[in-house]
This record gives structure tokens, sequence and C-alpha cells, in this order.
């Protein structure tokens, strides 16, 4: 046990080579980032913070974390109202959600569809469906396909 009690104790003791942890690889910092967004972790807690990090650098990988979830579709109702979707702050600490956002003066219809069977309500939560782009939205895939004589058939 170092000696703690005299001058040259304590600087022995401060020159001893500290414990260091290794550092998080990317893929554990990404693992840790999608574990908070999906408890919906703000950037403002404690528990946010990984190992060597500022919180201002925990606010900015959660905050991208949080940009990061997949984007609803643009409803029928809102393209034709020239509404786009945003990235919405809902609390402190980056956490948010995508929503579809209205012009100032628009009319928000109380029901909203999309081309993939989603359907929301006029606050713009979903009702409906997955909230995701699924299939091919109503939309004919076309596929063309070269036949051994040269020709194309479009099916």
């Amino acid at each position: 046990m170092a000696d703690t009690t005299s001058l040259a104790g304590i600087l022995a003791a401060s020159k001893a080579a500290p414990t260091t942890k290794k550092p998080l690889t990317q893929a554990e910092i990404d693992a840790a980032t999608a574990k908070q967004v999906a408890a919906g972790i703000k950037s403002t807690s404690k528990e946010a913070k990984l190992e060597g990090e500022t919180y201002a650098q925990a606010n900015a990988r959660l905050t991208a974390g949080y940009k990061a979830q997949a984007k609803p579709e643009l409803t029928v109702e809102g393209k034709a109202a020239g509404a786009t979707i945003e990235f919405v702050r809902t609390g402190a600490g980056g956490v948010g959600t995508y929503k579809e956002v209205f012009p100032m003066g628009a009319a928000i219809p109380d029901k909203r569809t999309t081309n993939y069977g989603n359907v929301y309500d006029s606050k713009g939560n979903l009702v409906s469906g997955t909230g995701l782009k699924t299939g091919t939205g109503g939309k004919t895939v076309l596929t063309t396909v070269v036949n051994s004589d040269g020709s194309t058939t479009v099916t």
C-alpha cells in the first residue's frame, strides 16, 4: 500500500499509471445509441453520457440517433396542401420525431392517408398501418426482360 500521509507518498501515488478502459468501438456506440433512443432517453440525463463523452457530444449523438429514425410518408392530403416531413423536437435533450408539417394557414384534414395504407388523424398520430413505406404503394412495378432474340418484354 502506498504511503499517502507524506508529500513524497502522495506524489508517488499520483504518478502511478491510471487505469484506463478500452475506448468504445463505433459498433458499441451505435448499439448504445439505438438502445437509448428506443428507451426515449434524453441527452440531458446522466445515463445518456457514454464513457469519455462530454454532454455536448452525447446531445449531438442522441439527436442524430433520433433523426436517424425512419421517416413517415407524406400523406396524399399533405402533399396537396404543400406539407413537408420535418424532424420536430418533442422535448429537451434531442428527443423528437418526424411529423408532417403543414404551411401556415393551410387547412389540416381530420383524416390523412398514404399510398401505403397508413392512416393518420388531424394531429399526425398514426391510426392504422405501420407508418412506414411498405410494398409498392399501389403503383405498378414494371419489369423489363431481354429475350434471346434481342427483343424486350415488359411485364
